[in-house]
């Protein structure tokens, strides 16, 4: 364990001696639908390094919260990511994050449940300028796994078992980053 920890700051001190290539960022959302009584919110951070033209790596860490009359479950999760940029044209880059996910929630009142994928989700950059974009992810290709216990309440994120192309609302998230 202490090698790996050593490791992690090796690497975040040679990124940030390198500062040019990172980048900050991440998304917000929030929803509330009154007549179902249903709230969502959920902050996704993100830091990443652009290791070429072409080549990045990076991690979210989430947050999510869902409220409805039957329940209240708040929601951790971290994903580390391999971006590929396959296409530029001016100031949009079209590119696939090929990561993992890991996820686990507590239902208020009941037992904490985990949730993963593996999977490819490809998306879009908009450069503003050299120091700031925007950021889209639509779809996702792979495999996603969770507890039988809460796959029910996973059902109604719209995420259950199995693997396959999804591509609908669950899937479609805006960001904005800073490029050091």
């Amino acid at each position: 364990m202490k090698k790996l920890m050593l490791t992690a700051v090796v690497i975040l001190f040679a990124m940030v001696a390198n500062a040019q290539d990172l980048f900050v960022g991440g998304s917000v959302g929030f929803w509330d639908n009154s007549d179902a009584k249903h709230t969502s919110i959920n902050i996704t951070p993100e830091i990443g390094y652009n290791l070429s033209e072409a080549w990045a790596l990076g991690i979210q860490v989430g947050y999510a919260y869902n409220k409805t009359d039957e329940s209240k479950i708040n929601a951790v999760g971290v994903t580390p990511y391999a971006r590929y940029s396959y296409l530029t044209a001016g100031p949009v880059k079209l590119f696939l994050d090929g990561g993992f996910e890991f996820e686990t929630l507590k239902v208020k009142g009941g037992d904490s449940y985990n949730a993963w994928n593996v999977g490819i989700q490809p998306g879009v950059s908009i450069a503003l300028n050299q120091k700031f974009s925007l950021v889209a992810h639509f779809g996702f290709l792979g495999y996603q796994d969770v507890d039988d216990e809460i796959s029910p309440i996973y059902a109604e994120l719209g995420q259950e078992k199995g693997w396959g192309l999804k591509m609908n609302g669950y899937n479609l998230s805006f960001g904005f980053y800073y490029n050091f």
